[in-house]
């Protein structure tokens, strides 16, 4: 590419403003020029640009810096029964946390003897310093992991029922925490559990409320809707007692009650006052009537016993005509002879 005069000069004036004042006559000059300029370090940099700063070394590049770990939160357990965490919920906590892999296991392991407290940090200490996340794992469910045989959790699973005081959301989680022990020892499939938690749901729930939802059992197949639904019907089943209508009071009831709110405890409580001395006046009396009985008898049975009385007996059957014995006149008085 050849260059004219003209463009010659127009880039010689460009350059000029730049602070450079090239010597170049033609268009082959103006290369050789641009080659020169290109070979040099910063040929085309102004005035007034500064070189760029000089790379520091990797030495000095390398600073001290500490390193901060987030330690995972796992509930506080120490082994000791309705205190803290139960060891399957904790177990369960750190199960989970390793099966995450979001942490390494130098992490998992201190969360984990964080979250030990009582007798179960002292096992854990007794480990040593060493001791791995499996040891540690091990070590607490041959201290605290449970001991009921699978044959012994199944009966008492399809042998419990529901309770009177219990209502429908405690009797489903009792049966889902007692088939979840059961499980840990043998795996059970998703769909079968579920089964067995609707069956023996149904079978060990309370009489009453089992008659009022006895169409629901056929027509749910699973066990959260069931319970879903059983708790909508025990819940029907509270409010409606709740609005029962109340025993209608006396006008005057009313009045006492409307007028001082205290009299109406105050008149129960004297009426069982008075009560309780009419009970104890009867009592007395039926006391008072047994004495007085008991001692008519003595007093008779002691008149009957007295010579006065023996007396006064001969002598009412001497008295009788029947027993009056003629005086012997003629053993006092001999008898005349009578008169020719």
């Amino acid at each position: 590419m050849e260059l004219n005069q003209e463009e010659l000069k127009n880039i010689l004036t460009i350059f000029e403003k730049m602070g450079m004042a090239p010597k170049i006559d033609s268009t082959s000059d103006f290369k050789t020029w641009l080659s020169d300029m290109s070979k040099q370090e910063g040929s085309f940099q102004g005035p007034d640009v500064k070189p760029p700063p000089p790379l520091a070394s990797a030495k000095e590049e390398q600073t001290p810096t500490a390193s901060f770990h987030y330690f995972p939160k796992i509930p506080f357990f120490s082994g000791e029964v309705c205190k803290d965490t139960p060891y399957d919920l904790w177990r369960f906590e750190a199960d989970c946390l390793l099966q995450s892999k979001t942490y390494p296991h130098d992490v998992i392991l201190q969360a984990i003897r964080k979250s030990l407290k009582g007798e179960a940090a002292l096992i854990a200490m007794k480990l040593g310093r060493n001791a791995t996340v499996e040891i540690l794992l091990t070590k607490m469910k041959s201290a605290f992991g449970t001991l009921r045989r699978r044959a012994t959790l199944m009966s008492d699973f399809y042998s419990c029922s529901q309770r009177e005081d219990e209502d429908v959301t405690a009797w489903g989680c009792r049966l889902e925490n007692m088939l979840y022990q059961i499980t840990e020892h043998r795996s059970i499939p998703e769909d079968e559990q579920d089964e067995m938690l609707r069956t023996r749901m149904w079978d060990g729930l309370k009489p009453g409320l089992k008659g009022v939802a006895a169409h629901k059992f056929d027509a749910i197949t699973n066990f959260d809707d069931l319970r879903l639904c059983l708790r909508e019907i025990e819940f029907d089943l509270r409010r409606d007692k709740s609005a029962a209508p109340v025993k209608k009071q006396s006008a005057s009831a009313k009045m006492v009650n409307t007028l001082n709110p205290s009299s109406a405890a105050s008149t129960k409580e004297e009426v069982t006052n008075l009560k309780a001395m009419m009970e104890e006046i009867r009592r007395e009396i039926s006391e008072l009537k047994e004495q007085s009985q008991v001692q008519a008898q003595v007093n008779q049975q002691q008149i009957y016993n007295s010579p006065y009385s023996t007396q006064r007996s001969h002598n009412k059957r001497d008295r009788h005509p029947g027993n009056v014995s003629k005086p012997q006149v003629e053993d006092a008085y001999p008898r005349r002879p009578l008169p020719a």
